[in-house]
């Protein structure tokens, strides 16, 4: 497995790097959810991140699962997400896949609530039978508000066929 790169934070508003995918999914947000951390946080969560393989007769395509826990200090709940990729290569030289899962900051909470996210699940398919994505070994799914200091990521493991 790769090693978690180092991701540096510019301080200005972007886009996330990658193309868009066309279709970005299925979003639900399923409820918000309280972590008894001990004190009062608003820590910045890194997104949950399950990859599958499915084979069918005549396409290949990962199935991505993910879990976005979105502090709701920093948004009101989230009605839509944008998921950018990008093929390269992890600092180990191996084949990875990184997901940039795009929201916009619609405004700042009236009450500050600590310790408090809004949890969003997204599932979506990309195809795997291009030479490109055929010998990925890992996915690496960040989390990209529309300012990167509020971004976190995580790598996942493709399981072997």
């Amino acid at each position: 497995m790769c090693a978690k790169p180092i991701f540096h934070r510019p301080k200005t508003q972007l886009q996330p790097p990658g193309t868009k995918l066309p279709n970005s999914g299925n979003f639900q947000m399923d409820e918000d959810i309280i972590f008894n951390l001990g004190y009062e946080s608003t820590e910045l969560l890194p997104p949950l991140a399950r990859v599958n393989i499915v084979n069918e007769p005549n396409k290949t395509y990962f199935a991505i699962n993910i879990i976005a826990f979105v502090n709701s200090t920093i948004v009101k709940p989230i009605t839509s997400f944008e998921i950018y990729y990008e093929y390269g290569i992890c600092n180990l030289g191996k084949p990875q896949l990184t997901f940039y899962v795009s929201y916009t900051n619609s405004g700042n909470q009236k009450t500050k609530t600590y310790n408090a996210y809004h949890l969003n699940t997204i599932e979506f398919f990309v195809d795997n039978s291009t030479k490109k994505t055929a010998n990925t070994e890992s996915v690496r799914v960040f989390l990209w508000n529309d300012d990167p200091e509020t971004s976190r990521g995580t790598v996942t493991t493709v399981p072997n066929l």
